[in-house]
């Protein structure tokens, strides 16, 4: 019982205060009967892929530690991925996963909100320190939540980044 009611405090539902659209990925566009949660894919690219999208997505672009050593040309990778699939029809938005140090992390961030516009940049709420550079800099467009095999993961990093 008292577990209960701590986790209530930081269930995905207690965050309805704010204007929330809630997704579930590797889903269908479908709405679920009664809840009104949109439901899409998450497709995983690595930074020279291209995928063909038959339906909703998120496109979650990976960036390896030995592409962010080579900035130029990555940057110039990931603005040629925006250029195929920013105004496409099916992409609800972008999430990037990139390794390396902080510096060429952020710059990969600030690359892929402004080369996407304008579609969502979306941030992993697991992510800190994507999640505090993307809230100072003005380009989180939604949060990401993954939910693995604990679900009390992702709402301890809610309540961990103040979400």
């Amino acid at each position: 019982m008292k577990g209960e009611k701590a986790v209530g405090k930081y269930s995905l539902e207690s965050y309805e205060k704010y204007k929330v659209t809630r997704c579930r990925p590797e889903e269908t566009e479908e709405l679920r009967e009664g809840a009104g949660i949109r439901h899409f894919r998450t497709i995983r690219l690595r930074l020279y892929q291209q995928a063909e999208l038959t339906e909703r997505a998120l496109l979650c672009i990976k960036v390896g530690n030995n592409e962010t050593e080579h900035m130029p040309e990555t940057e110039s990778a990931l603005r040629s991925l925006a250029a195929t699939y920013s105004r496409h029809p099916l992409v609800l938005g972008v999430t990037v996963e990139a390794e390396g140090s902080l510096p060429m992390r952020r710059r990969m961030w600030e690359t892929a909100a402004d080369a996407f516009t304008p579609k969502r940049f979306f941030v992993p709420v697991q992510d800190g320190k994507q999640l505090d550079y993307a809230l100072k800099h003005g380009f989180v467009g939604g949060l990401l939540a993954r939910i693995g095999e604990n679900p009390y993961d992702t709402c301890e990093a809610f309540a961990r980044q103040q979400a």
